[in-house]
């Protein structure tokens, strides 16, 4: 059994491609599992793919999916296939250290482990980058209890599925399986694995590289995708209920809910359009006053920002005045 199976998600990343792999081939951590997912790519990558299970035939498993089902679903046939004690996953346009999953995995043995993530850097260039650190995960390291999951409910417990490997039991044993067809799907993959994690470690180290991939679909405007968002906090909501965890975590889940589907998402379609797209911020608002017209009371609404304590509060009354407010408010600030 490998000690770690990677999983890399490749759709048209031709020109990455060989600095993500050759990153996983030289790992100092030898005994590894690369599983190559081509989710129905038009560009080479099947092509380099294939060379590389080609040349690394006891290292490297290629699946190639004629139909595309956005990373989610390429990582869950990966899993599917993955034999290690634990998972890991690499973007296709990023790239890692050398030492990464070596330090991972010494640390999960050595702590007992269902997780264990890293620091990461963001990279403009291969020799452009700098520290990122998407949460202070420092206060929930150690034993997770009832406390400590509400935390990463409440505060995010970094979607940053890169970073991190889990232990394939965790995943399996509990059918921790992502959204397909969808993005933002770590929104939903994330938070579940921790709440049935019984112990998580951080390393203060950073050993991952984000690259900012200005044409990645993820971070590109004018684009209706950006309210996947949306699906897939829905999908969330379902998930609780149906594992029988909302009830456990009600006041931190609806926190999580009005944080990331009312202000995160008023925030998209006011700045990712140059029109913006009202008919979602009325979506939005409608869905809210539906199903919680007293969101406004949650338990945690004051750790919303002040910005999106407004901004919901003016979206309440229209949607029109909200984006006034927040468009004089970005512009007054520069942004």
């Amino acid at each position: 059994m490998p000690k770690i199976s990677i999983v890399v998600p490749v759709f048209n990343s031709e020109h990455y491609l060989k600095r993500c792999v050759d990153s996983i081939l030289n790992q100092s951590l030898t005994d590894i599992e690369i599983i190559l997912v081509n989710d129905a790519s038009t560009d080479r990558s099947i092509d380099i793919l294939k060379d590389y299970e080609r040349r690394y035939p006891d290292n490297v498993i290629v699946i190639d999916s004629e139909i595309n089902l956005k990373q989610g679903g390429a990582r869950n046939l990966g899993m599917k296939v993955a034999t290690g004690e634990y998972i890991g996953f690499v973007d296709s346009d990023d790239w890692i250290a050398s030492d990464m999953y070596e330090q991972l995995y010494l640390t999960a043995k050595q702590n007992n482990a269902d997780i264990v993530s890293c620091n990461c850097y963001r990279a403009i260039s291969e020799n452009k980058y700098f520290p990122f650190l998407w949460r202070d995960l420092s206060s929930i390291t150690g034993k997770l209890d009832y406390r400590k999951k509400e935390t990463i409910l409440i505060e995010g417990a970094s979607a940053a599925i890169c970073s991190k490997i889990y232990k394939k039991s965790l995943i399996i044993d509990n059918k921790l399986w992502f959204p397909e067809h969808l993005f933002y799907e770590d929104n939903l993959w994330v938070p579940m694995v921790f709440l049935y994690a019984k112990n998580y470690y951080h390393l203060n180290e950073a050993y991952y590289y984000y690259f900012f991939n200005s044409n990645s679909t993820v971070v590109s405007t004018e684009s209706m995708h950006h309210f996947d968002r949306l699906t897939i906090e829905e999908m969330k909501l379902e998930e609780f209920r149906s594992r029988d965890l909302y009830d456990q975590f009600r006041d931190a889940i609806e926190f999580s809910f009005i944080n990331l589907y009312y202000v995160n998402s008023l925030h998209l379609v006011f700045t990712r359009f140059k029109k913006p797209p009202f008919i979602k911020a009325f979506e939005i608002r409608k869905y809210m006053k539906d199903h919680y017209p007293q969101y406004r009371t949650n338990k945690y609404f004051d750790k919303i920002s002040d910005t999106g304590r407004i901004l919901t509060g003016l979206n309440d009354i229209s949607p029109y005045r909200a984006y006034e407010w927040y468009k004089n408010l970005l512009n007054t600030n520069g942004n």
